[in-house]
């Protein structure tokens, strides 16, 4: 193929989203959902979950564990709806968020990723972006990585 050509399009058979709540990660997923319905694909939302620094607050982990679950379920329940079960596989992992949704990329062998621009940082978005650039960096397939529209007062240009 020479340069300035079209090649075939490439099947987009398995579609992973990192999820984590935000309003760029909800963006990032429900474009995933309209590919996975072009495509036919199959979707995972991953959404990683990690215990803060000891000392800083309990170190119960059940509750995190079961705040990260409600996450993702509210995540996926507000992009298909009560029953997406024959839509997108949810999956809750251990795990920074960047190292656990290459994982998941890796593991079900995605044909694409999808992530926000940027969601819920270490504290509070200190690295913007940092979880998005490193799956620009590092995935093994194609990545994509969504911005939620900008609301009309935040334009600069038409």
């Amino acid at each position: 193929m020479s340069i300035g050509t079209r090649s075939e399009p490439v099947a987009v058979r398995r579609i992973v989203v990192g999820v984590d709540g935000s309003e760029h990660a909800l963006a990032a997923l429900r474009w995933a959902a309209s590919e996975r319905a072009l495509r036919g694909a199959e979707l995972w939302a991953v959404l990683a979950w990690q215990m803060p620094p000891a000392g800083l607050l309990p170190l119960d982990e059940e509750p995190w564990r079961q705040a990260a679950e409600q996450m993702l379920r509210e995540s996926v329940t507000a992009v298909f709806g009560a029953d997406p079960s024959a839509t997108v596989h949810p999956l809750l992992r251990y795990g920074a968020a960047a190292p656990t949704v290459l994982n998941a990329a890796a593991e079900f062998d995605a044909d694409l990723l999808v992530v926000g621009s940027r969601g819920h940082g270490g504290v509070a978005g200190l690295l913007l972006g940092s979880v998005s650039t490193a799956c620009v960096h590092r995935a093994g397939c194609p990545v994509l990585v969504v911005r939620p529209p900008q609301r009309s007062k935040d334009r600069t240009h038409e």
